[in-house]
């Protein structure tokens, strides 16, 4: 989630605005990171998908949720539904 939070905040604020994040969010973020074996299987899951949308790091995020026992993301990509996820806010973009 941090690589796609850094990589749209700067596509869509600059710079100066993911320095913002960086210091004042992610200090209070409790970040699981991705295990050589959370890489593996999500990147098989890419690979076995079909699906020219579903991202690595969407993959990734599922297999840490399911590893953690989380059931609810904040994100608004119907990926998240579609893998069985409840979303917050309940909506989906696009």
């Amino acid at each position: 989630m941090l690589v796609e939070s850094f990589a749209l905040i700067q596509a869509r604020l600059g710079v100066d605005a993911v320095r913002a994040f960086n210091d004042a969010i992610l200090p209070v973020v409790v970040c699981q990171w991705v295990t050589e074996e959370d890489h593996a299987v999500a990147a098989e899951a890419v690979l076995t998908s079909g699906c020219r949308g579903l991202s690595l790091v969407d993959c990734s995020s599922f297999r840490v949720m399911r590893r953690l026992g989380i059931r609810r993301a904040f994100a608004i990509d119907r990926h998240f539904r579609e893998q069985g996820f409840d979303l917050l806010p309940d909506i989906v973009a696009g």
